[in-house]
């Protein structure tokens, strides 16, 4: 049974009526016969009718629905009627048979738009590009055309929806009977990321801040020995043992990798790249370096450090592919101009905050270590992140806030490099809207850490348009303090010792580290007729994001 009732009638009901643009009626309807399933349970089916852009009412339907559904004794069918002055639209079928966890199951998808679920459709996507397949174009010369039928937009109307328990999956039937199905944990995903309510950037696997972790414990049996492994764990057909590595990395941002090859030119570093990052499947020796690195080994060939159709490995940069921080050991041409080619200390720091898009991935790999001093230092950014959300939370909100410029000059080569970002880049919940929330809730999951202060430039507060000058003075002087107790607070956490891990590699020891994670600098050390020596490589950012989303099955973000 349906029944529409035009605008604005009123009538008796055991439920509230709302008034504005839409008004929500629940009858409850006896039959005196009752109507049961094929299993002799009492079955309730509801239908609705509701104009889709109206949600704000949803939450007062479903509570309707439910004290309907509760309160049923016998068989019973339940109507709701979205009123409008233009009428009921878009009528739909929920089965909301069960107990109301089952009819809430129901309703919760109902949250998302209708635009949105039939465009999220995988029928709307080539299976094997994952583009879209709904796109009108000249088919000679690519000029967007009008379509009689797009099919984008067509069929938008929901004609039943239902929910397999079993599956743990939504069906969603369309006017033009084509059906849809979305799995709950993609719809839990989706509506957390609209109400802005996700913990972290993926449900599936979740980050683990790290602090208080020694050398003694990374070498020695404890609760960090996901991060150990050899090299021969990594560079292995065993892509069930990759998977454990590749999932450690995401959840602490760092790795611990022994008895990595010093002798091969980087051909040993170039394949751990490519085991940590790229596409999923090494099919070919041609283009992939773990592959490569394999067959040669089994051929009893040199493995090569460059491959010149390689789609993963080493990312290029201004350094090369793989780098030497003995600078005897680097080709002519490449670029030297950076602090870690002196002897000296290094404060914690990521890697090229000088480019727009920082690498994803860097790998440490020492050749050589110092007689004296050189120890390296790495720290976990995501746990200093959160410490200051949580006990500093104005100062969080600033560097969150307030974008900053790096810059790399080399004078030899002639590389001007430039880049600008926040220190913790975190998911905007108000969308870069000003609010007067208190500080801190405003921002959800970190995603990114941009940070070495021997890059940076200088600070420039904003010009504030309608400010006299004494005004504009004033607001310049609020921006430099603001700044200055926001940097003070986070140069006191990456002194302490909890956050810092020290630690003394030895020849043929890695270190790989999530590059916008983790931090990373050294002691000084004195130089000898043995120079300490490094060896490593970058992963661009979304190779290394590609893996990741592969092993979460696409549940995840890093945007």
């Amino acid at each position: 049974m349906i029944l529409l009732l035009p605008a604005r009638i009123s009538f008796i009901s055991p439920f509230p009526t709302y008034a504005h643009d839409i008004f929500f009626n629940v009858l409850h309807h006896r039959y005196c016969s009752g109507v049961h399933d094929t299993h002799s349970e009492v079955s309730t089916t509801g239908r609705m009718s509701f104009m889709s852009k109206n949600w704000r009412y949803w939450n007062q339907a479903s509570k309707a629905i439910s004290s309907a559904h509760s309160r049923s004794k016998q068989a019973a069918k339940t109507i709701l009627c979205c009123i409008s002055s233009r009428g009921c639209n878009n009528i739909i079928d929920v089965n909301i048979d069960g107990d109301n966890e089952h009819l809430n199951k129901n309703l919760k998808i109902l949250k998302l738009p209708v635009h949105f679920l039939k465009n999220s459709d995988e029928d709307m996507y080539d299976p094997s590009t994952g583009q879209r397949n709904d796109v009108n174009f000249d088919a000679s010369n690519g000029k967007p055309i009008k379509s009689l039928r797009d099919r984008s937009s067509s069929s938008k109307t929901i004609k039943n929806i239902s929910f397999d328990e079993n599956k743990d999956e939504y069906t969603i039937e369309w006017e033009n009977i084509h059906k849809s199905t979305f799995s709950a944990k993609w719809i839990d995903t989706q509506l957390q990321r609209r109400q802005h309510q996700l913990k972290d950037i993926s449900n599936v696997i979740p980050r683990l801040p790290w602090t208080n972790l020694t050398e003694e414990e990374l070498r020695s049996p404890s609760q960090y020995q996901k991060l150990r492994f050899s090299f021969n764990d990594l560079v292995t057909d065993d892509i069930d043992q990759i998977e454990r590595a590749v999932t450690s990395l995401y959840q602490y941002g760092i790795l611990f990798i022994t008895s990595t090859p010093i002798n091969d030119n980087g051909a040993g570093v170039a394949a751990i790249a490519s085991a940590l990052s790229g596409p999923q499947k090494k099919l070919s020796k041609e283009s992939t370096f773990l592959r490569h690195y394999l067959h040669c080994i089994q051929e009893k060939k040199h493995p090569s450090a460059v491959l010149e159709h390689s789609t993963d490995g080493p990312l290029r940069t201004m350094f090369g592919n793989v780098w030497f921080t003995n600078s005897s050991s680097m080709s002519d041409g490449v670029s030297v101009a950076d602090s870690s080619y002196s002897n000296g200390a290094l404060p914690l720091h990521t890697d090229f905050t000088y480019y727009r898009d920082p690498p994803g991935l860097q790998i440490f790999t020492m050749v050589s270590p110092a007689n004296d001093g050189g120890e390296s230092i790495y720290a976990d950014g995501l746990a200093i992140a959160e410490y200051m959300r949580s006990h500093h939370s104005k100062e969080f909100d600033t560097l969150c806030r307030i974008r900053r410029r790096y810059r790399s000059i080399d004078n030899v080569n002639g590389w001007f490099l430039e880049g600008r970002g926040t220190v913790f880049e975190a998911i905007d919940e108000l969308d870069g809207i000003s609010s007067n929330q208190s500080f801190g809730s405003r921002w959800g999951p970190v995603i990114s850490i941009r940070h070495n202060d021997l890059d940076r430039l200088p600070d420039l507060p904003p010009q504030i348009h309608g400010l006299n000058s004494n005004e504009q003075k004033e607001s310049d002087k609020k921006f430099y303090e603001e700044l200055e107790r926001a940097h003070k607070v986070l140069d006191s956490l990456l002194a302490r010792d909890e956050f810092r891990l020290t630690i003394k590699l030895n020849p043929g020891e890695t270190v790989a580290v999530v590059n916008n994670r983790c931090l990373h600098g050294r002691y000084s050390f004195k130089t000898s007729e043995c120079p300490r020596s490094i060896m490593g490589c970058y992963v661009g950012q979304d190779d290394l994001e590609s893996r990741f989303r592969w092993m979460m099955q696409g549940d995840c973000t890093f945007q």
